[in-house]
């Protein structure tokens, strides 16, 4: 069964090579690896020509066009696709081996299933694990009522949901995935109880990013696109103020807190101890969301303190290949200098001879010299 994965990436030059490579070095043999630059200014596209220049062309395509965004990104990517299975990866994650396989194997076991996910673990900017995401199944009520999206890193959708629901809505960017798995209404959700792909906590990653202002805005469209629905089910009719209340006061942490690092989360403290290791392990519940920001500034610390560590390495580097081309540049001008003192001294003709050349006129040169000649050497 030919899975198609497409990695929408801008300006992730230092995490999409690891991304790729976690999927091109995945063990199932029908994969089409879709990589798509939505007009970054770093070093993406060389690295992309240099992983295109090795990679099976079967296995492995890439694009590059001006930046439009991530849903757009990946709405060309689905266009381009040829899978019956059909996924994304953020390009700051990563799969973990196997992952491919487990998941074709748990959707050829269940035919009905629309979507398979599977938990995921959660690094930090240096790759240290410090937490893992056991979700729940996915259904429409829980994801309304929580407010939260309960399909992460490593989804595969068989392309009949695709087909059914379209792609991405670029009118929502800062939760097109939410929009995307709630759109799918009471489709087959089935969730893989094993960590199979890896989500990386950074200040740059596109969740941690994006005005609070602007996320109530595009939260509550998505909802009201939800409930204005004519087929909802009665279940997910009956959870409406619910719905609404818990997106509102998630959005109210940020709002009242602008300088603080995403506070939504503070009332997933309750939410997540459902499918959150590092929750189920925290302190009591009114102290567990500043517990939380203490670990991520430690976690920050060390991934500094690492970053520090490899630019320490990298200048060492650079010494020593600058003291090793000064040394070779010492030897080259040693070499050249030995090579001209030991040149052989250019023989000169006599002054008298040099003065008698000029004084003869040209067409008599030549006789001359035969005479000259004959008389140096006796003849």
């Amino acid at each position: 069964m030919l899975v198609t994965i497409i990695i929408p990436t801008y300006e992730r030059a230092g995490f999409v090579e690891t991304a790729i490579e976690s999927v091109l070095t995945q063990n199932h043999p029908e994969i089409e690896l879709i990589v798509l630059d939505d007009g970054s200014t770093d070093e993406t596209p060389a690295i992309l020509e240099r992983i295109a220049e090795r990679a099976d062309p079967e296995r492995f395509r890439w694009a590059r066009h001006d930046n439009v965004g991530q849903a757009r990104t990946i709405n060309r990517g689905l266009e381009m696709a040829r899978g019956e299975l059909l996924g994304y990866l953020s390009s700051d994650d990563y799969l973990l081996p196997g992952a491919v396989a487990r998941l074709v194997e748990v959707a050829t076991a269940h035919p009905d299933a629309d979507v398979v996910y599977p938990w995921c673990d959660v690094v930090d900017g240096a790759d240290r694990v410090i937490d893992t995401l056991e979700y729940f199944e996915h259904t429409l009520v829980d994801a309304l009522r929580w407010n939260a999206c309960l399909v992460g890193s490593g989804a595969l959708v068989r392309r009949r949901y695709y087909e059914r629901i379209g792609g991405w809505n670029p009118d929502v960017g800062l939760l097109p995935d939410f929009d995307w798995w709630l759109r799918g209404g009471e489709a087959r959700f089935v969730c893989v109880p094993e960590s199979l792909a890896v989500w990386r906590a950074h200040d740059g990653s596109l969740t941690s990013t994006g005005s609070a202002v602007e996320r109530t805005r595009q939260q509550l469209r998505v909802l009201d696109d939800v409930f204005a629905r004519d087929d909802l089910p009665e279940d997910v009719a009956a959870i409406r103020r619910q719905a609404y209340g818990t997106m509102l006061i998630a959005n109210g942490a940020s709002l009242l807190s602008p300088d603080e690092d995403d506070p939504r989360f503070e009332i997933y403290d309750r939410a997540t101890k459902h499918w959150s290791v590092l929750s189920r392990q925290g302190a009591e519940e009114s102290v567990a969301w500043l517990n939380g920001q203490v670990r991520k500034a430690e976690h920050q610390v060390r991934a500094l303190e690492v970053i520090a560590d490899q630019q320490h390495h990298t200048i060492e580097a650079l010494r020593r290949s600058a003291d090793e081309d000064a040394e070779r540049i010492a030897q080259l001008e040693a070499a050249l200098a030995d090579a001209r003192s030991t040149e052989h001294p250019v023989r000169r003709r006599p002054f008298w001879l040099r003065a008698g050349r000029r004084l003869t006129p040209p067409r008599l040169r030549h006789h001359v010299g035969v005479t000259v000649h004959r008389l140096r050497s006796g003849g």
